[in-house]
């Protein structure tokens, strides 16, 4: 409270007097608060809500707007679009009869708790500081949302075969696997042991049991096998050995930041294209989502359309 610093310095009277100028601005503020800032449809939407989801805002992202007033109001103007949004969905969502029953609720709750009991929960938030409560009214909101946007827009969603075959045409360069090969590897801690092995795998010994026995590499219980991987999944050291050697070769001791190491190509796959059985899955995934955007975007724009949405703009400046 700004006042606050004199109580320590004021008289008896003084205070008194201090308490009653407190009390009247307290009430001008609450009177300022509970000022209607917006209308949607029929619902309203108070100053006292605007500025306390800007200051929470202000708080998840640590953002001052302490010395910037114009900032303050750009980020108080974005903030009521939201909730203007946020009344709009609600409204929708009676309208359909959409809810979120206290089962429905419960069940989720238990997904989210995990192995977590009931009172370690309760104890979690406290020591956050967080109202449980109001947690929950705010997962319940956010069930309700899940279940209106499943409703109106993603299960209106149907994506054709015929769709996904064109679109795999037409990007088939997006679709192309590239040169991969699969190594084994040889690791260890100094260049001498490195250049002992390297010696025995001339000599004829085989990688695969010089890994399993010398290598510290977590893969050497394997042989070394690093699997499949194209250039650039691993360190540029790995690429400059390894795809200059044939199937069947091992390279020289090569020094990396991990290690010496000794590789052998045991396979080679040569780029490809995709089949469209193996892209379907991706090119579903990104049509269905492309179309759920644009749906969502129009099916948002029309409830706009729809509803009566009036903005005090006089309440709004003097935030």
């Amino acid at each position: 409270m700004k006042n606050k610093p004199f109580f320590f310095l004021c008289s008896f009277i003084s205070l008194s007097l201090l308490i009653a100028c407190e009390d009247k601005d307290v009430k001008q503020s609450n009177k300022n608060n509970n000022k209607v800032v917006a209308f949607v449809n029929y619902d309203k939407i108070y100053l006292s809500q605007l500025r306390d989801e800007t200051k929470q805002f202000s708080a998840k992202y640590g953002i001052s707007f302490s010395e910037n007033k114009e900032r303050y109001k750009k980020t108080a103007k974005f903030i009521l679009d939201e909730l203007i949004l946020k009344k709009i969905y609600f409204q929708e969502a009676e309208r359909l009869k959409i809810t979120t029953d206290e089962d429905e609720l419960e069940n989720y709750l238990r997904h989210v708790v995990g192995d977590y009991s009931k009172d370690d929960f309760s104890r979690m938030f406290e020591l956050r500081d967080i109202d449980l409560s109001k947690w929950k009214a705010q997962i319940r909101e956010n069930r309700l949302f899940e279940k209106l946007i499943a409703e109106e827009v993603k299960d209106k969603i149907i994506v054709k075969e015929s769709e996904i075959i064109i679109y795999y045409k037409a990007h088939l360069n997006d679709y192309m696997l590239p040169d991969r090969v699969q190594a084994l590897q040889i690791v260890v801690n100094n260049e001498l042991e490195a250049e002992s092995i390297y010696n025995k795998l001339q000599e004829g010994a085989a990688f695969f049991d010089l890994a399993k026995t010398k290598s510290m590499s977590p893969e050497g219980d394997k042989g070394g096998d690093l699997g499949f991987f194209s250039r650039g999944q691993m360190p540029k050291e790995f690429d400059d050995a390894i795809f200059n050697l044939k199937v069947g070769e091992f390279s020289k001791v090569v020094q990396t930041p991990y290690g010496y190491h000794i590789f052998k190509v045991i396979k080679k796959k040569p780029a490809k294209i995709m089949s469209l059985k193996d892209a379907r899955g991706k090119i579903m995934e990104k049509l269905r989502k492309e179309k759920e955007n644009k749906e969502f975007m129009n099916w948002i724009d029309n409830l706009r359309k729809k509803s009566v949405i009036v903005i005090k703009e006089d309440v709004l400046s003097g935030i």
